[in-house]
């Protein structure tokens, strides 16, 4: 589905990739499209929003305006299929169109600075939202992932979230801040986030070395990846090339892994799985076989004879010696599991090692004892000078680590800050962070290969490194599991953390997740409330307020009749 600059939308074939529908009924720009398993739903310029159904082959136009605006009757249809709907018409530019995770109704937000919630059969008004600024720009809103609350952009630089039932502004989240606040329709539990871009295809202070793929230019920072790969680091040896180093990796798939290592760190996924354990494989990236063998291990969907066989010809160890133990426990599994198109794949030393386990109940595990090196012994590593870690780190309590300040520069702004102002390369031997030695020791393993695991127990401290080297990368990680990973955090040590790291944006946020007005009230009472500062404790008591609302005053003030005619 394409939507084009011009004034209608056109369907691509993505098997014989050319178009083979147009939908040419805007008489202006088309602003906004969002899509259902089988709608379209289309706003526009010409003040007028569109939704197609592909199953009755039924065009539904609505025009949605405010109280003094008309009703008028209109009649169309697609093909032979004829309608007849009353809509009420609207003198401003629909700027953003959404449906609702239940598909009952939409969400329209237009240039008079207002959002209205419709319902997508009838076009009935049933809710508008007003008090933010769109006049002139296009300004996304959408639902929440609960479909509990609407959010909507600004044009005065601010975030606007407000109760779907009851109309009301829950919070307004000002920016601008170091990071953007985003929702989804889809629900991504990870929507809300710290976002880091790099751009690859231009040189800077760090990146400035480079490496060419399909006659394309990255340009990368040698020091980085040396830290991370011993290949790059023999390649980098000899010093800078002038004309730069040719890979034989495809350009998408370069750019793929950098950003799956670099503090973008982005997610892996079923589609790049097999890339990266690829180039992990040819550079030799223990880092990203960890990263790899933990994705498969709690996120993929992979069968377990899928994953034996991808562990098996990458080398993942303990994730092969892991499987083999799981698949040797599901007796009721066996036959299938061995007559599958990947067990032939299997290396003969694996299927006699799963063979063992499954019909002698004998598993080997000699390979599950194989862990990470502990943190203690990962330190010691920072203890020592070397080639690649050249210059002194000091903390607060006057402990001192050798790092390489290149790498830390491509994860810390302060650093970077810090290069930027020192100058030549020979010259950066000292550096100096305003952390105590255990926030020091923690960001250091949070950010060197393999990546300390985020949990409970380290969350605090990563989190108040990240905000005191400004590190964006590793704050999205660590805001993600304050908000979203993490089961057993009380809303209270939430609080407290964003709290002494000044994240007032986020409180908001946090607190969407509180239903029950009890939780705050023994809040309150605890005595981490006292330890919060004023703006956290105003988001506690704005949340309170709007929690203890009557339901019954909640309904009474939804609006649920259309304009009169």
């Amino acid at each position: 589905l394409v939507l084009k600059k011009t004034f209608f939308v056109f369907f691509v074939s993505l098997l014989m990739k050319k178009r083979f529908q147009i939908l040419d009924e805007a008489r202006d720009s088309v602003l906004s499209v969002t899509v259902s398993d089988h709608e379209i739903l289309t706003g526009s310029a010409d003040c007028r929003t569109r939704r197609y159904d592909l199953r009755k082959g039924m065009l539904y136009e609505d025009f949605v305006g405010s109280k003094a605006a008309f009703q008028i009757s209109i009649v169309g249809g697609i093909g032979q299929n004829i309608f007849k709907k009353k809509m009420s018409v609207l003198s401003e530019s629909v700027s953003s169109v959404n449906f609702s995770r239940d598909g009952q109704c939409t969400l329209i937000s237009s240039l008079d600075s207002t959002v209205r919630l419709l319902e997508k059969d009838s076009g009935q008004l049933l809710a508008q939202f007003t008090g933010h600024k769109n006049n002139e720009y296009k300004m996304d809103s959408c639902f929440l992932s609960s479909d509990r609350q609407i959010i909507s952009g600004s044009e005065d630089g601010k975030v606007f979230c407000w109760d779907l039932l009851t109309g009301n502004l829950l919070y307004i989240l000002n920016h601008p801040v170091p990071f953007v606040i985003s929702s989804r329709l889809d629900g991504d539990r990870r929507s809300n986030r710290i976002r880091t871009t790099i751009d690859f295809s231009h040189p800077d202070l760090l990146r400035n070395q480079k490496l060419i793929s399909n006659g394309k230019v990255v340009f990368v920072c040698d020091q980085y990846l040396s830290v991370w790969s011993p290949v790059f680091r023999r390649l980098f040896s000899n010093g800078p090339k002038d004309q730069g180093y040719l890979v034989n990796v495809h350009y998408d798939q370069l750019v793929d892994f950098l950003l799956t290592i670099y503090p973008t760190q982005k997610q892996l996924t079923e589609s790049n799985l097999k890339p990266m354990l690829n180039l992990a494989n040819e550079f030799d990236v223990e880092g990203l076989r960890e990263k790899c063998m933990e994705f498969m291990r709690n996120c993929s969907k992979l069968s377990l004879m899928e994953q034996l066989e991808l562990a098996d010809r990458y080398h993942l160890e303990p994730l092969t010696s892991e499987l083999i133990v799981r698949l040797a426990s599901q007796r009721r599994r066996r036959p299938a599991e061995c007559e599958s198109a990947q067990y032939a794949h299997i290396s003969d030393r694996t299927k006699v090692r799963l063979l063992e386990a499954i019909y002698n109940g004998v598993a080997d595990h000699s390979h599950v004892l194989v862990n990470r090196p502990k943190t203690r012994d990962r330190l010691e590593h920072f203890k020592l000078k070397s080639e690649l870690n050249f210059a002194k780190l000091h903390t607060l309590d006057q402990c001192c680590y050798f790092v390489n300040p290149y790498y830390l520069a491509a994860w810390s702004d302060q650093i970077l800050q810090t290069l930027a102002t020192t100058g030549t390369a020979g010259s950066v031997d000292q550096l100096t962070v305003s952390m105590t030695d255990d926030e020091t020791a923690q960001f250091l393993l949070a950010i060197h290969p393999p990546l300390v695991t985020i949990e409970d127990h380290n969350v605090s401290q990563l989190l108040k490194a990240a905000c005191t080297t400004r590190s964006s990368g590793l704050l999205r990680s660590t805001v993600d599991y304050v908000l979203h990973g993490s089961s057993t955090l009380f809303v209270g040590e939430k609080l407290y953390m964003l709290d002494r790291c000044l994240l007032y944006d986020l409180m908001p946020i946090a607190l969407l997740a509180v239903d029950d007005p009890q939780q705050l009230l023994d809040l309150i009472t605890r005595a981490v409330y006292n330890t919060l500062g004023v703006q956290t404790k105003a988001c506690i008591l704005d949340r309170l307020a709007s929690l203890l609302r009557p339901a019954a005053n909640r309904l009474q003030n939804v609006s649920r009749t259309t304009p009169d005619s």
